[in-house]
């Protein structure tokens, strides 16, 4: 159904001999012995059990003091348990979307913990964070697996508590069900506050409304999301711990753009409240934070200009000190210092399916609750090690590998390329220091 590497249009390639046609990029060639029955026309079909069915069904952490079996170290040794078939969360009855956005949030990470270990006076929420706990990412933690019955668990209770109608069995948006989670059944404080004209707001998303330009061809979500704070003006009142953002689209089926990058390292310093205004003294655009005394007192610049202390933009600030007299003069660069986010996760959606990208330093796994099937009764979860993908395509510290992956058409990418910059959907960006404050 999906175009792939290596495989032709109907030709074989060892003999250049035609078996039939299809669309290029279909037509995948094996041996006999390679191929194994149907499981959905298996007459024991019925007999079949749960490929999962030796993974307990729950999980406590160890020490009784805590309620979170927490990521092993080093965390490669997390990232390898989860490798290989029968791997992540089973999903089961449209849960992908619970599937992929619980392993974006919890598998590598533990920034979000404390919203499930947390005790409440509240005895469905109690109820709910023990499901979730228990039954879902302490197993996934520990044995690199979690049920299908599991997360059914957790869907009949938020079913049975009216906080979401059918979502015991219908598909649902991760943002829908994500506010849901956080808002009535974890009672979490939103993630970000945000001022607006009218008002400051505090939200758990940062949904990326923007008019579009020629120039947004292959964009990165530093420059969407810098925009957008500018073309709206608004701004972080201060520096958020987490910010999940959900990326342009239009419906489950369109995409704004044909490719977005979601950045390594997100630098939301310029987009907090009381940052520089200054405007630039040559262009004035923003930022201005290069302050130079020198060119006040410039007979260079036209005249009538008053004697302020120019500020200038970074583009500006090189131009306007590339004269020779001006080289000497006393620059002081007022930015403030980074402030960075690092990507945990990506979510990913096409025709309705919902898989996941999470990542460990330079380690990425793709996640797929549904990877395959067992006869028609059982969904089998798969993570793969994608890393060698996304590092050569995507984040290549080489300027070239960036053109081949702006110019090469979409079809043509490796599939996991493919998957993580055209189907993006939401991307999980967490500080260094999320743990300490979440």
């Amino acid at each position: 159904e999906e175009d792939m590497e290596d495989c032709t249009d109907g030709t074989w390639k060892q003999t250049g001999k035609r078996y039939f046609t299809c669309p290029p990029r279909r037509a995948f060639f094996c041996t006999l012995d390679a191929l194994k029955p149907d499981s959905r026309f298996d007459p024991t079909a019925s007999q079949k059990v749960n490929p999962l069915s030796e993974v307990p069904m729950e999980a406590v952490a160890p020490d009784s003091d805590a309620h979170m079996i927490t990521p092993s170290t080093p965390i490669e040794k997390q990232v390898n348990r989860y490798i290989g078939e029968e791997r992540g969360i089973q999903g089961h009855q449209n849960s992908c979307y619970l599937d992929a956005t619980v392993f974006g949030l919890f598998a590598l990470s533990s920034v979000f913990d404390s919203m499930l270990a947390e005790d409440s006076e509240d005895p469905a929420q109690q109820e709910v964070r023990k499901l979730f706990r228990n039954g879902i990412v302490n197993p996934l933690r520990k044995n690199g697996a979690t049920r299908c019955e599991s997360v059914m668990k957790l869907r009949n209770k938020l079913d049975d508590l009216g906080r979401m109608k059918g979502i015991a069995h219908e598909e649902k948006d991760p943002e829908e069900f994500l506010n849901m989670l956080f808002k009535h059944m974890l009672a979490a404080k939103p993630f970000i506050s945000i001022k607006r004209p009218f008002g400051v707001e505090q939200e758990y998303f940062v949904q990326l409304f923007l008019e579009l330009t020629e120039a947004d061809k292959m964009p990165d979500i530093q420059a969407l999301l810098t925009r957008m704070f500018k073309e709206q003006n608004i701004r972080f009142t201060e520096v958020p711990m987490v910010v999940l953002i959900q990326v342009p689209r239009f419906g489950k089926q369109f995409k704004t753009f044909a490719k977005v990058i979601p950045n390594l390292k997100l630098n939301v310093a310029e987009l907090i409240e009381n940052a520089s205004t200054a405007k630039c003294f040559i262009c004035d655009e923003q930022p201005a934070y290069y302050v130079c005394k020198d060119c006040s007192r410039d007979d260079d610049f036209n005249p009538g200009h008053s004697k302020d202390i120019k500020c200038f933009c970074e583009t500006c600030n090189k131009r306007v000190h590339q004269k020779k007299s001006r080289k000497d003069h006393d620059v002081e660069n007022e930015k403030p210092d980074a402030q960075e986010l690092e990507l945990l996760s990506v979510i990913c959606i096409e025709t309705s399916h919902y898989v996941c990208f999470t990542r460990a330093e330079k380690r990425w796994l793709f996640f797929d609750s549904m990877a395959n099937r067992i006869a028609d009764l059982y969904n089998v979860p798969e993570c793969v090690d994608c890393s060698d993908q996304l590092n050569k395509w995507v984040y290549s510290d080489s300027t070239e590998a960036r053109r081949r992956l702006e110019r090469t058409p979409v079809r043509e990418l490796p599939p996991y390329v493919r998957r993580f910059t055209q189907d993006i959907y939401m991307c999980v960006y967490i500080h260094k220091d999320a743990d300490m404050y979440m």
